[in-house]
Formats: structure tokens, sequence, C-alpha cells
């Protein structure tokens, strides 16, 4: 499948196009071409989330080994499929990013944010993150948590980061879940602010730097942050057109226009408009006993959209979203669960995380 970049007026008409279908529920099967899953990268491990540099010839590989107790970031050479760098980190590892420039990666591991240089693959530096405060009459003893590390973002400017951490927990309660705002070059914290959700999941920084998303494994939908000053507020809170909330993962098309959820309770995908977060177009995905959509990735040029899928009837697949004709694809097979997902800039190859190892999937 031959793709050309699209002029910004016939990109913004195919969008609305697909609204249109969406919302019409007239999304049709077809058939996918020039697709193929390519041998595996074996990283060592449970590999999780990956990263491209802007250039496209590194892949950045969480990984963890339960095990032994140990977690990196494994740096692939996409040329060759070699494993190049492996990058110990203090403790288990959740999630990576990677400045606008491509100068640094930033991984989350342990209490802190460990910065990579990628032109040697050194640890630049680290910047340790406090724990969540407990809330006032709970127990210590009886606290199992106080604040998993779980997303971090960057902002267009590469000046900030955004980190994600969960809710103080017990056996018993759970606290609500912040988003921290560091310096990215110093690691200072700068401001903070509460979720009402527990479990931290995507982060998404709009290209203007004045507004991030956030989504929840736990549900209560898509918060939306200003982000404009030091210290980030709670604009609103995003909920699904039928009512779905609980958001398995999401992400954010080129222009910051609109969003593209997944919802784990109905194994649906909704589009959100970020001008006035308002929930648009919805399609549902699978109808198996049990579905998962998860790690949505969208094509550069926005026109695709790819989903790993897990479903009762038709296994671990990737499905596909065909955004300048509003079909359905028919789904990518054989690429057993997914834990991470990215794509390169010229959005002719997926990488997806399985198990040990980073897989390749030609997709144009």
């Amino acid at each position: 499948m031959t793709r050309t970049s699209l002029p910004s007026l016939r990109r913004a008409v195919c969008v609305a196009a697909v609204l249109s279908v969406f919302g019409a529920g007239t999304a049709a099967a077809a058939p996918s071409a020039g697709r193929s899953v390519i041998g595996p990268v074996a990283v060592g491990g449970t590999a999780g989330a990956v990263v491209l540099s802007p250039d496209g010839r590194q892949a950045f590989v969480v990984t963890n080994d339960w095990a032994h107790s140990t977690a990196a970031v494994k740096v692939v050479d996409t040329g060759s499929g070699a494993v190049a760098a492996t990058v110990p980190l203090p403790g288990s590892a959740s999630q990576v990013a990677v400045s606008p420039d491509g100068t640094v990666v930033y991984a989350l591991a342990g209490k802190a944010v460990t910065v990579i240089d990628t032109a040697d693959d050194s640890v630049l530096s680290t910047f340790p993150l406090p724990d969540q405060p407990l809330p006032n009459g709970w127990d210590p003893q009886q606290a199992w948590g106080q604040g998993a590390l779980k997303s971090v973002a960057v902002s267009p400017d590469g000046s900030s980061l955004y980190i994600g951490q969960d809710g103080a927990g017990t056996f018993h309660e759970r606290g609500n879940a912040r988003v921290l705002v560091l310096d990215a070059e110093t690691g200072v914290l700068s401001g903070s602010v509460e979720t009402t959700v527990g479990d931290i999941g995507d982060i998404l920084v709009h290209p203007d730097g004045k507004d991030v998303y956030v989504s929840s494994a736990s549900g209560f939908g898509l918060v939306h942050l200003d982000v404009e000053d030091a210290q980030p507020t709670v604009v609103k809170t995003v909920i699904g057109s039928s009512g779905d909330w609980v958001i398995t993962g999401a992400t954010m098309n080129t222009d910051g226009s609109y969003i593209y959820a997944t919802f784990g309770n109905s194994a649906r995908m909704q589009v959100i408009r970020t001008a006035d977060d308002t929930p648009l177009a919805a399609v549902t995905m699978g109808t198996g006993t049990t579905y998962r959509l998860d790690h949505p990735v969208l094509s550069h040029d926005n026109l695709m959209l790819y989903m790993p899928a897990e479903d009762s009837a038709k296994g671990s697949t990737v499905d596909t979203l065909d955004n300048i004709r509003g079909r359905v694809l028919t789904p990518i097979p054989g690429v057993g669960p997914v834990s991470g997902a990215a794509i390169s800039r010229d959005d002719t190859t997926l990488y997806l995380t399985t198990g040990g190892t980073l897989r390749a999937v030609t997709v144009g």
C-alpha cells in the first residue's frame, strides 16, 4: 500500500468524512494489503513500552526480568534488528519517552526518572520522585503502595516532563492518582495536580503545550488538564458518548484536534474533539465474549489507526481503521499479546512488544 502525505485542507476533509461515516455506523470490512509480521527481535525478560527515535533508526524498549528483579531499556537498531545496547534501570520499569529532538530518553523505573543520552546510550542523570502522601487516617502499616510511576510524556518544546503516578493504596482503600510536572533538564518538581482516578494510563500532550489529557485503566474517563501555568489544574473529565469510561488506551492526531480512545468495557473506539471535549464518532470493534483494545497508534499522516486487540473469538490481532475511507480493515493476525506499540516516521512499519520480543509489522 503506497501512501502519500495529504495537504492540511484535504486531511481535514478526510477526517470530517470519517466522523460522518462512524456516526452513521456504516464502517465496512475491507481486505488488508501489503502487511506482514516479520521476524522478532529477542530483547529478554518481559518487554513493555516501546518508543522510536525521531529518525526511526532506534527503538527503545522497556524490559523487566522478574525472575532476577532487574529492569533495563534495550536499544534496538531498527535497520539490522540487533540489540545495540542495554541500559540498566533502578527497579521495575513501566514507561519510556523520547525528547522532541531525539537527544535523550526518559525511562520510569522504581521511584525515579532515568535520563539516557541517545548518542552513546549512557545514563546522564536520575531524577528521584516523591511518594504519594497517604490520605488522613490511613494506616501506614497497611499501605501496599504509595504511587507507582505509570506514564511519562514530554512537552512539545522539550522543557517539561509530565509523570503519571498512581494513587496510594491499602488492601481496603485507594487514593487518587496525580500528574507531576518536572523540569526536563534539572528534574526539579514544578507542580502537580490530583486527578479523580486511582490508576493513571496514557498521557497525551497537545501540540499547543497548554493542554494535557490523561486516561485511566480504572475508569472515570479522560481527564483534561490545563498546564499553561506552573501549577496544572483539572479542566473536566470526558466520558464516552455511550457512557464508556474504562479507557484502555488513547492517542492524539498530529495537530491535536482529535483524540482516539479505546474503551475496555465495550470494545469501542471513540473519537473526541479537543476543541470542546465532545465525543464524536465511535465504532465497536469486537463481538467476542472478552474483547480488549489497547495501545492505539495513529499514523503520522492521520490516515490509519492501529489497535492491538485481545478477543475470545479471534485471539491476538491488530485491529485497523482506514481513516480516509472510514472502513474497518481485516485485522492483522499472529502478533501475540501486545504490551507496547509504536509506528515509524514514514508510517510503513508498526513495532510491537510481545513476551520477550520486539516485532515489526509492515503496514505500508
